[in-house]
């Protein structure tokens, strides 16, 4: 999920959409395309994505209303991501809107001598989660928005497909229970012990989420009292 503004913004949902799928929030009404280099971009998104915005049809682009759109971008999503950023970025204000909505904050480190620099260090001095791999944003993000986007995600199966897999499914409940119990509770580690994939894991912690036996708080998982 992006601003549709120029550079990675553009990259961000260009790659996003060679791999699965992406959200565009813009500053303007749905049919104002700004800037105007970015119309083919948009015009696909629409097509094979989503764009959203709150502004009424014909709203031109207002320099107000772009933080208006960072406001829901960091809102709509599990956590905010800065790769570039000067230190009077609009993607600081998405960065201070995601902190005040509980959201996770990540910033990917630079060149000390770039401008482009600054912003991003100046979120890793402010607390913000270093970032130099995917794998440092997932083990970052509440593990229950990826449980639940994961869980929407799978395609259909037939118990007859499935069945198989129930006797493995409810030893690895037991072992992460017993785990849980033992404080081994980070979704990294329990997916180490178990040699699970992220997807497995998932799986099974949402399952026992909703069957009322764990529950996640900040990122790690509890048994339920």
């Amino acid at each position: 999920m992006s601003g549709l503004a120029r550079g990675v913004d553009c990259n961000a949902h260009t790659g996003a959409l060679e791999t699965g799928n992406t959200i565009a929030v813009i500053g303007t009404g749905i049919d104002v395309y700004y800037p105007k280099a970015n119309r083919a971009l948009q015009q696909q998104l629409e097509n094979e994505a989503l764009v959203i915005t709150e502004f009424f049809p014909g709203a031109p682009p207002r320099a107000v209303q772009f933080p208006q759109r960072n406001r829901l971008i960091s809102g709509l999503s599990l956590g905010t991501i800065v790769v570039e950023a000067t230190v009077r970025s609009g993607s600081l204000i998405t960065a201070r809107f995601a902190s005040e909505q509980g959201r996770e904050v990540f910033a990917v480190p630079g060149q000390v001598d770039r401008e482009q620099s600054r912003g991003g260090h100046q979120l890793l001095r402010d607390g913000a989660t270093l970032v130099e791999s995917a794998g440092d944003v997932i083990a970052g993000l509440p593990i229950s928005g990826l449980m639940k986007l994961h869980e929407s995600t799978r395609p259909d199966v037939s118990p007859k497909l499935s069945q198989p897999n129930n006797t493995r499914t409810e030893k690895l409940e037991r072992s992460l229970l017993r785990r849980i119990a033992a404080f081994e509770n980070l979704p990294q580690d329990l997916m180490g012990s178990e040699n699970l994939t992220a997807g497995e894991l998932n799986t099974v912690l949402l399952k026992l989420e909703l069957a009322g036996k764990v529950e996640n708080r900040d990122g790690r998982i509890y048994l339920r009292d």
